[in-house]
């Protein structure tokens, strides 16, 4: 699990698929005139997946650190 980690960590893997996915239906969003939000909620949504991609690299390093279900790790 470490070395999982230490390997997306160092090559931003889960920014880069959040990146991919989004470019793969963003013109198909952007036109749709029937989604349920606006356009700056979609992309809003893109900033609040990228903070998520860090943020949980950051807490599964503490989980191997702290230990599984450790609540300082819940703070980070």
């Amino acid at each position: 699990m470490r070395r999982a980690v230490e390997l997306a960590e160092a090559d931003g893997w889960l920014d880069t698929e959040i990146i991919r996915q989004v470019q793969r239906i963003d013109a198909a969003m952007k036109e749709d005139p029937w989604k349920p939000y606006s356009q700056g909620t979609y992309e809003a949504s893109l900033g609040v997946m990228l903070n998520f991609a860090r943020a949980r690299i950051t807490f599964v390093k503490c989980e191997l650190t702290q230990g599984i279900g450790n609540s300082s790790c819940r703070t980070q």
